[in-house]
């Protein structure tokens, strides 16, 4: 993100934004633990 937040809903954009890091977090855990570091 460039810092330009709506100021309509700042926090619906950043639920989105942690969620999506727990999601690329989580998907890369279990990438890790299936096939070992083949990043």
């Amino acid at each position: 993100m460039n810092g330009q937040v709506p100021k309509e809903a700042p926090h619906v954009i950043l639920s989105a934004c942690q969620t999506l890091q727990c999601y690329r977090a989580s998907h890369q855990l279990l990438n890790d633990l299936e096939g070992g570091n083949n990043v």
